[in-house]
């Protein structure tokens, strides 16, 4: 079985989008490899971001099983942050003031035994500490999104005794809205041309403390995640995009690019027009390739596939950058002049035609790209460089709508080279 007889079975155009829509899901579970937490020495490097895992989950990473259509929560596990908050008490003093406390205070309440301490001081210090989480933000590859705090309910600070070490305090944070909006996208943008939409940059968490002047300053803390030292770090694939969208994002992509095809191979869509009563050319599978409507083509699936992958990616519809309509406006009035030309060119060859009482033969298709390069029986330069130049932008276009998740805007002057391409090709075939 050939190509083209693969692209008109019907069921090609359901299964294939399918195949890549599961083949997507189960490529891109996310990966995490962590060894066992071991005990540290020291005060200072017992205050990190140990773990972080999708889902609502224990240090182990034990918890509920989410569904793929779910919206991605991550639960980040902190060690010791009371005390990372303690230790910069005195380089950021004003900080330290909500809940009624301040800096002085707290440095006693700390100071003072445990069993000492009153039923008042632990609610009111309790009550500092919710206040102190719910400042929190998530850091991903040491960008802060100020969007991204930890659920208030889900939030919680607990005793856990690690395997052969002392008891830490340890505190999860869940962080159930990781879709940035404005000015946060950009930075998300950011991530992904750096790190993949698979992002495998540290994770940690950032708290904004006052400095002397009161200006607003986020300190981010040491993180074993996807950093530190290889004994004690976890290896996590945090996906930018929910999965799920992502698979059906590709899937689009697929679905368009292969109706495009196959409808191209099923139909004369791309071919110049069958001439009437030809025997030469009796019907669309021997009519010659048209240049203008495979260009057309090709900008229209390009736009119309990136649009559909961006929609499934960024879930949102405004998504459409201001060269798509220009593209596809300069190359549909091209493929309009272009037809009226050759429309006009058969007219008067038929009519010359008839007065001399000769039969007009029409020349049949020689193959793909002999016509879309040909006019006539001649190569034609105007063809090629069209060809060229709308090739090249064609696959700018899908890397940077592929990468950088957004579609670009080619400046005025290779839009106006595009124009000059598409105005000396049509003026060629005219004058040809």
């Amino acid at each position: 079985m050939n190509l083209t007889a693969l692209l008109k079975k019907q069921w090609l155009l359901l299964f294939l989008p399918l195949v890549v829509f599961g083949w997507n899901m189960l490529y891109t579970f996310s990966h995490v490899s962590a060894p066992a937490l071991a005990p540290v020495k020291k005060e200072a490097d017992a205050q990190r971001v140990v773990r972080v895992y999708e889902g609502l989950c224990d240090i182990d990473g034990k918890g509920e099983s989410r569904s793929p259509l779910a919206a991605l929560m991550l639960t980040v596990w902190v060690r010791n942050f009371d005390g990372w908050l303690h230790d910069r008490i005195k380089n950021y003093p004003k900080t330290f003031t909500d809940g009624g406390y301040s800096a002085q205070e707290l440095e006693a309440y700390w100071a003072k035994d445990p069993d000492m301490r009153t039923p008042d001081e632990k609610d009111k210090f309790n009550t500092w500490m919710r206040d102190s989480l719910a400042k929190v933000r998530l850091t991903i590859g040491s960008v802060v999104f100020e969007t991204m705090q930890p659920d208030p309910v889900l939030s919680t600070s607990v005793q856990v005794k690690a395997q052969n070490a002392e008891d830490y305090t340890w505190t999860r944070l869940a962080f159930c809205k990781l879709q940035p909006d404005g000015d946060e996208a950009l930075k998300m943008k950011q991530l992904v041309q750096l790190y993949g939409s698979e992002c495998g940059a540290p994770i940690s968490i950032s708290f904004p403390f006052l400095n002397a002047k009161e200006k607003e300053n986020y300190v981010t803390m040491s993180s074993l995640v996807n950093e530190g030292a290889p004994t004690q770090r976890q290896d996590f694939s945090l996906p930018l995009r929910p999965r799920v969208m992502r698979a059906l994002a590709w899937s689009a992509l697929s679905a368009v690019l292969l109706f495009l095809v196959s409808v191209s191979t099923q139909t004369g869509v791309l071919r110049e027009t069958v001439p009437a009563a030809s025997t030469v050319i009796p019907d669309w599978t021997v009519s010659p390739w048209s240049t203008s409507r495979v260009v057309f083509a090709w900008w229209l699936a390009i736009c119309t596939a990136c649009y559909l992958f961006l929609w499934a990616m960024q879930g949102s519809m405004n998504v459409l950058s201001g060269s798509a309509p220009l593209l596809l406006g300069i190359n549909g009035g091209t493929l309009l002049a272009a037809t009226w030309v050759a429309d006009s060119k058969r007219k008067k060859a038929q009519a010359a035609a008839d007065a001399d009482g000769a039969d007009l033969t029409p020349i049949p298709t020689r193959g793909f790209l002999t016509d879309v390069v040909s006019e006539g029986q001649d190569a034609e330069v105007s063809k090629l460089q069209m060809l060229v130049w709308n090739g090249v932008l064609g696959v700018v276009f899908i890397w940077q709508s592929l990468s950088n998740w957004e579609m670009p805007t080619f400046n005025e002057n290779l839009m106006t080279l595009l124009g000059i391409s598409s105005t000396a090709y049509v003026g060629y075939k005219a004058a040809k």
